[in-house]
């Protein structure tokens, strides 16, 4: 299991999709709705009755931190990028010697 440190605060990536009511591995898309529809909601100002508002909406925050830096992570993107370069090279090499 991954776990980020956001805030002092240690999350797994697991609990971020809970959090944020998605399926685990959900397209970062699905991700940011599923945020916005719920910080909307649970914003303090909108819901000013409800104690525990203010909680629930610093722990969405946090998760949607959490998967965003999961998902912009530099060096993933370019570890995709070499190896699919490479697979690209290694395939036009077979064609060209066959």
């Amino acid at each position: 299991m991954a776990h980020f440190l956001y805030l002092g605060v240690l999350m797994q990536i697991t609990e971020c999709f809970r959090i944020l009511q998605v399926e685990p591995g959900a397209p970062w898309q699905v991700i940011k709705k599923s945020y916005y529809r719920l910080a909307k909601s649970l914003h303090p100002d909108i819901n000013p009755q409800s104690p525990n508002a203010e909680s629930q909406f610093k722990e969405i925050n946090q998760a949607f931190q959490v998967l965003r830096s999961h998902f912009s992570r530099p060096d993933e993107k370019s570890l995709v990028k070499v190896r699919t370069k490479t697979w690209s090279f290694f395939l036009q090499r077979i064609i060209r010697n066959h």
